[in-house]
């Protein structure tokens, strides 16, 4: 009760996803350029700062689980 978090999360699909993961594999769509990092899980909180308030050009960032 002390320490209740309130979790808010959308998705939007239409049932895309098995055809732009063709144009992926089929090489219609590139995706260089796209992905600004990977980095760990536990920079995200910075990544997400980053991605906020700096005023780089960032357009994704992938967050990784750590073993």
């Amino acid at each position: 009760m002390t320490r209740e978090i309130d979790f808010l999360g959308s998705c939007a699909s239409a049932g895309e996803y098995a055809a732009i993961l063709q144009m992926i594999a089929t090489g219609q769509l590139k995706l260089d350029g796209m992905i600004s990092a990977v980095a760990p899980l536990s920079e995200g909180g910075n990544w997400f700062r980053r991605l906020s308030e700096s005023g780089e050009q960032l357009l994704k960032v992938i967050l990784l689980p750590e073993s």
